[in-house]
């Protein structure tokens, strides 16, 4: 301070207090309007729960398919919804479509618009647009071209059109009529498929 002396001392306090009051508007615009989209997003966001008619608060997977119906798989069924209320699809639904399991871990639609359901546990389920039921899909060890396993994990379509589905047993491809089936003993590094 007294090497810069009184004068110069006070350009650096001018100059550093021009600065901080031309910029202190700016720096207020910008906390109101950080904080006023923070309120509005927060305020957009809505709250769904079982008071809600959603059948369990657990889900597994989420998808929208091509008509903007959201499709949630649950532990208790399958859930359309369609942005005002849920329609619920379990194996003890009123519905006109009764599914044939409740558990729905992973929910997959694929380009013809069909919904394929993995369980853990009961195997693979398809359904066409409709919902009407077209196959079920379970391990058989006396059949070398079913699916590798109940427990699905993960699904996935190729540009081919085959279904890629990852269980606890290995990658199954099945083409439109049979299953193929990768192992740890074919390459893999475990068989536990978590995604494809």
């Amino acid at each position: 301070y007294e090497q810069l002396g009184n004068q110069t001392y006070r350009k650096i306090c001018y100059c550093i207090s021009g600065f901080f009051f031309r910029c202190l508007p700016t720096i207020i615009t910008l906390l109101i309007s950080t904080l006023t989209y923070a309120e509005s997003f927060h305020s957009s966001v809505e709250r769904i729960s079982t008071n809600s008619a959603l059948p369990d608060i657990t889900i597994y997977s989420l998808v929208e398919d091509d008509s903007g119906f959201l499709w949630l798989g649950t532990p208790k069924g399958l859930v359309r919804y369609d942005g005002n209320q849920f329609q619920v699809y379990s194996s003890n639904s009123d519905n006109a479509v009764t599914l044939q399991s409740n558990d729905s871990s992973n929910i997959f639609i694929d380009s013809k618009q069909r919904m394929w359901i993995g369980t853990w546990g009961e195997g693979l389920y398809l359904y066409d647009k409709s919902m009407d039921f077209i196959a079920h899909f379970v391990h058989d060890v006396e059949d070398q071209h079913s699916i590798s396993s109940h427990f699905i994990q993960a699904l996935f379509e190729d540009s081919d059109g085959n279904i890629w589905v990852g269980t606890e047993g290995g990658l199954s491809i099945f083409d439109g009529t049979k299953f193929s089936i990768l192992w740890y003993k074919h390459g893999l590094a475990n068989n536990s498929i978590q995604d494809v």
